[in-house]
């Protein structure tokens, strides 16, 4: 049984954060838009509570899961959580990931069941990738780590790309190339935010358009995805190129099919604040009781930009 919200949106999708800890410090973070972290102990779901929240997302019909963090390599624990997904016969699988680990764990996530992957690489350049993560020397070994997912047959692999302003908007025709000639896909993000007037939307945001023109002259095909009517454009080398556009865009908005499970609540919106919170839910067990404030966020959903 799918499940619909108040304007009409069917509700398809569950990204979970599995965790809020990370081991990159990146300057244009979003934390998944949760910032309500209060305690060590609220920073995880445990196994036992990301199986009763995939159960009640699949009562209500929700068949394709985005495993989400933080880091969410970080966890010892993390094929354990994929495998509750497969073993509950979700029919997609997918994790965010900075890939930092991915060269440890390729092999085990495609064993759990882990369909895709998509791999955050702000930057091609080894000293900008640092100051972009707030890391040292890592571009290297994620690249590898790209490598091993490959031949471990995680795929389609995804690059994710947010665009900043000044810093990696001239890096998006080597992207372009660089996905081409390892075979992955890429998808260009428009730096987004919850407050369009904050100092770090002036600092950052770039319109993608001029990228998105080149696209329209050299794709031999043009999609448009039934999440967030997303642009996805097939090149002749075979790669596809998405452009993901959150900002001002009530398009992204009227067809988000997503839902958010948080290590505190059910997140309807990624750029506002509400949280339903189902903690007590949880600890007690209560299936009913995590369902029944999955019908409350699905009530309060609606569209960021109208």
């Amino acid at each position: 049984m799918i499940i619909f919200d108040r304007y009409g949106r069917p509700l398809e999708n569950l990204r979970i954060i599995v965790t809020t800890k990370c081991n990159y410090n990146c300057i244009f973070c979003h934390s998944e838009g949760y910032y309500h972290c209060i305690r060590e102990d609220t920073c995880d779901l445990y196994p036992k509570d990301i199986k009763l929240i995939a159960l009640v997302a699949k009562r209500f019909g929700i068949n394709q899961v985005k495993i989400t963090g933080g880091e969410p390599l970080i966890r010892d624990d993390i094929c354990e959580v994929v495998s509750i997904f497969e073993d509950l016969d979700y029919k997609d699988i997918s994790m965010a990931t900075n890939g930092f680990l991915l060269l440890d764990y390729a092999d085990k996530l495609a064993e759990s069941g882990l369909n895709r992957i998509n791999v955050n690489i702000p930057s091609l350049v080894d000293g900008k990738y640092d100051h972009i993560t707030g890391t040292k020397g890592r571009l290297g070994r994620v690249l590898r780590g790209l490598e091993a997912a490959k031949d471990a047959g995680i795929g389609p692999i995804k690059i994710n790309v947010v665009i900043l302003k000044g810093i990696n908007d001239n890096e998006w025709r080597d992207f372009i190339e660089f996905a081409e000639k390892m075979s992955v896909n890429i998808q260009f993000i428009e730096f987004h935010t919850k407050d369009p007037q904050s100092e770090k939307f002036v600092r950052f945001y770039r319109s993608i358009d001029p990228i998105e023109q080149y696209l329209k002259e050299i794709a031999s095909k043009v999609d448009v995805r039934k999440m967030n009517h997303r642009k996805r454009y097939k090149l002749e080398t075979g790669i596809d190129v998405e452009v993901v556009r959150p900002m001002f865009n009530p398009e992204f908005c009227r067809y988000c099919h997503r839902i958010r499970a948080t290590p505190t609540g059910w997140k309807p919106c990624l750029l506002n604040d509400t949280i339903v919170e189902y903690g007590e839910a949880l600890r007690s067990r209560d299936l009913i009781g995590i369902a029944n404030k999955f019908l409350m966020a699905v009530a309060i959903r609606e569209p960021f930009f109208k």
